[in-house]
C-alpha cells in the first residue's frame, strides 16, 4: 500500500476519524476507502519501517555517478557480491573499503566513503516528528528493520547531528 510514512499517516488518521461517534456508521467494515477495507485499518498493531527510501530520502544512482570518473561502468558480479555481503554485515567497513579500493585503485579511501554515502539525501523533519508522535501515542509497536550499513549510519549521524539522531 505504499512505503512512505506520509501514506501510513493517512491510514492512521483515517483510523482515528473512524473511531469518532459521528463516523462509526460511515466507517463500518462494509465500507471501503479506495482499496483499503476499514477492517484492515483496525488491525494495525505493529508498524515496521525501513530506513532507506522510507524515512530517509535516497538518490540511488548517485554512487555510480560518483564512481564514473574512476572507471565505473556497471555493477559487475564481483561488485554485486561485495555490496550484498557488506549490506548483510558479512564485512566490516574497513574490509569493505579495502575490497572496493582494489576495484578502483585510483580512488582514495576518503573519496570512496564520500561516493558510497552520496546515495543518502535528507531525513525530513516531518517524518521524524511523525515517528515521535506515534511513539508518544503508544498505540503501536514500532520496529525499524533495515539493512543500512555502518558507513551510512555514521554519515546519517553526522548529517543529522547527534541530538536530532537520538530523537530517532
Amino acid at each position: 500500500y505504499g512505503t512512505k510514512p506520509e501514506y501510513l499517516k493517512a491510514l492512521l488518521t483515517l483510523k482515528r476519524v473512524c473511531q469518532l461517534p459521528d463516523y462509526k456508521e460511515l466507517c463500518s467494515s462494509n465500507k471501503k476507502y479506495g482499496q483499503i477495507p476499514y477492517l484492515f485499518i483496525e488491525m494495525i498493531k505493529n508498524i515496521i519501517l525501513d530506513f532507506g527510501d522510507v524515512l530517509i530520502n535516497l538518490d540511488k544512482p548517485a554512487t555510480a555517478k560518483a564512481m564514473v570518473q574512476h572507471g565505473f561502468t556497471e555493477i559487475t558480479p564481483a561488485l554485486e557480491v561485495l555490496f550484498r555481503d557488506y549490506e548483510k554485515g558479512f564485512l566490516n567497513s574497513s574490509d569493505f573499503l579495502d575490497e572496493v579500493a582494489s576495484h578502483f585503485p585510483d580512488a582514495n579511501r576518503d573519496y570512496l566513503i564520500k561516493a558510497w554515502n552520496s546515495i543518502l539525501l535528507d531525513f525530513p523533519e516531518h517524518r521524524l516528528e511523525f515517528i515521535e508522535q506515534l511513539a508518544r501515542e503508544n498505540q503501536y509497536k514500532m520496529i525499524l528493520l533495515s539493512n543500512t550499513n555502518d558507513l551510512h549510519i555514521e554519515h546519517v549521524k553526522e548529517q543529522m547531528g547527534m541530538e536530532r539522531f537520538n530523537r530517532f
